[in-house]
């Protein structure tokens, strides 16, 4: 993976607007850079959210016909 240099800038632009745009072309990278920012600004909730969703999943049953 890439090291990206536009962190820091995404993150000063956020304490002026609740609302950032990330654009760009295809595959480069768009969804993972928002990801990156998710755990990084939000550690505990994205960690809490990814151990309801394994639990959910392999608590699931499906209905059997």
């Amino acid at each position: 993976m890439y090291k990206r240099n536009n962190i820091s800038d995404i993150k000063a632009a956020l304490q002026d607007s609740p609302v950032v745009l990330i654009n760009g072309a295809r595959q480069v990278g768009k969804s993972t850079l928002a990801k990156i920012l998710i755990e990084d600004i939000y550690p505990l909730l994205f960690k809490d959210a990814n151990k309801k969703i394994s639990s959910n999943r392999s608590s699931f049953n499906f209905p059997q016909y």
